[in-house]
């Protein structure tokens, strides 16, 4: 029976990938993949981070994981020395910041303040004291018409004497 490694490196090399390909299928760190084919598993993590690698491995290449995880196990039992080092491997955490998420969340910081900003306009404008009730408004003086005519009255609306009024104006206003 092959190796873990020797199983998913020869699946690889028969699928005609490279572990960048696979890196880019699964999203497995090339130093895991290689550490997975040279059985480096003492680097990876737990038994249970290797098992979870193995199968998102296999997956990838749309291999059977059957056989290295039997293959794993074995070894693990065979040596229990290495199942101690396994489980004391550090282990990394796992952060995952995106540039999209950063800028949805400027997006959404940016909605935010255009809406508050709104809200306060409406309020504003809304409660303005320059706003005048209706019912205090004082009547307003009534205005004139200004194609009626002024009967004998200059521009400033004073009262002419008959005397200067043109006798061609009176009969135009009549």
């Amino acid at each position: 029976m092959a190796g873990v490694g020797e199983y998913l490196e020869e699946a690889r090399k028969n699928a005609g990938l490279t572990l960048e390909q696979v890196y880019q299928a699964t999203r497995i760190q090339v130093w895991v993949l290689q550490a997975l084919e040279e059985e480096r598993f003492e680097e990876i993590g737990t038994p249970a981070q290797v098992r979870g690698f193995i199968r998102a491995y296999c997956k990838a290449l749309h291999v059977d994981d059957t056989v290295p995880l039997e293959a794993f196990s074995k070894l693990l039992k065979a040596n229990p020395q290495n199942q101690i080092s396994l489980s004391s491997a550090p282990v990394l955490p796992v952060i995952r910041t995106s540039e999209e998420t950063r800028q949805n969340f400027a997006y959404v910081a940016l909605v935010a303040l255009l809406l508050i900003g709104l809200i306060v306009t409406i309020l504003t404008i809304g409660s303005s004291s320059n706003m005048q009730d209706v019912s205090k408004v004082q009547d307003l003086p009534k205005i004139e018409r200004l194609n009626e005519p002024k009967q004998n009255r200059d521009t400033r609306g004073v009262e002419l004497p008959q005397s200067l009024v043109s006798p061609l104006s009176r009969h135009l206003t009549s």
